[in-house]
């Protein structure tokens, strides 16, 4: 992976975690997180 999409990818995370929450070492958060996400997939949304 180039060094240009290593620092894309965690200035991404680095504001998911800002809105959501400390889902990276939260791991109840995550699942929540994956659960909804998998549930918007599902309704096409």
């Amino acid at each position: 992976m180039c060094s240009t999409c290593v620092g894309s990818s965690a200035r991404l995370l680095g504001k998911l975690e800002r809105l959501l929450g400390n889902f990276t070492e939260d791991a109840h958060l995550r699942l929540n997180l994956t659960l909804a996400l998998h549930v918007l997939n599902m309704r096409g949304i």
